[in-house]
């Protein structure tokens, strides 16, 4: 089995898959002003390895809230370019070593249409 061959230590390892680029991309062309800092975003959640959300709380800190919505689910915002936009993600943690965790981009907001909390009701 391939956990075996390859040892549980770098299994466990394996980083995020970001899921809807394309919205990322399309948001970057609409807004040139998220480019490099939505770039770096990207690279970071590419090359992470989070199991939980204490994980990501620690590379982002309090640019990174957990909320819990409508739904009961909890999700996580991120606060992109000093609150200017929110992006709110569902991330799929993987307690398996040999897959990947997901992380999936629901909205991106400004700030404005995010302290309306619609988005919470919708989630």
């Amino acid at each position: 089995m391939l956990t075996r061959e390859l040892g549980d230590d770098i299994m466990s390892s394996l980083p995020m898959r970001l899921i809807t680029q394309k919205r990322i991309v399309h948001f970057m062309v609409h807004s040139p002003a998220s480019v490099k800092e939505l770039g770096s975003w990207v690279k970071v959640i590419k090359s992470a390895a989070w199991t939980n959300w204490a994980d990501a709380k620690a590379i982002y800190g309090h640019r990174l809230d957990v909320v819990k919505v409508s739904s009961s689910t909890s999700v996580g915002v991120f606060d992109i370019m000093n609150n200017r936009w929110r992006f709110i993600v569902a991330i799929h943690f993987s307690a398996r070593a040999a897959l990947r965790g997901r992380v999936y981009v629901l909205r991106i907001l400004t700030h404005k249409e995010y302290d309306k909390n619609i988005w919470k009701k919708e989630l």
